[in-house]
């Protein structure tokens, strides 16, 4: 479903997006969410890869996601980055001829851009998805003792 029209937007203070302030002044900041699942069901993720890679191949998709959660209220817009680490995407297959596959250095600055445009038109907190990842191994030995 596409997003209404954008009504016009009131410029934001920069007081606005210091969450630690806002969260001292008692206010509830409501964040966005539920990108894997929305975008899988609108067809723009892989169902099994939960990867980012959208940020690259269908970044019209997440944007208009994201500025559906700013629209309906979100005080933040997250990076669609969740998982996008080297050690994770390398894991998956890019099953199509011909297909580069995104690296994550690629899909971080295309997500990164998308929730700053968001931010910009619409006054959000910007706020990075992250995940957990063993690059910071220096061996397998170290590895294999988690």
């Amino acid at each position: 479903m596409p997003p209404q029209e954008a009504a016009s937007v009131t410029p934001v203070s920069m007081d606005s997006k210091d969450i630690m302030s806002r969260l001292r002044r008692g206010e509830m900041i409501l964040g966005d969410g539920s990108y894997v699942v929305t975008l899988e069901k609108r067809g723009y993720v892989k169902a099994g890869d939960w990867t980012p890679e959208a940020s690259v191949e269908e970044p019209e998709g997440v944007k208009m996601l994201a500025t559906e959660f700013a629209k309906a209220g979100a005080d933040v817009t997250q990076t669609f980055t969740f998982y996008s680490t080297d050690d994770w995407i390398d894991t998956f297959d890019c099953s199509e001829k011909g297909k580069k596959k995104a690296t994550c250095r690629e899909i971080n600055s295309a997500a990164c851009k998308i929730a700053k445009d968001v931010s910009k038109e619409f006054g959000t907190i910007v706020a990075g998805g992250i995940t957990q990842t063993e690059v910071y191994l220096r061996n397998k030995r170290q590895k294999d003792k988690l």
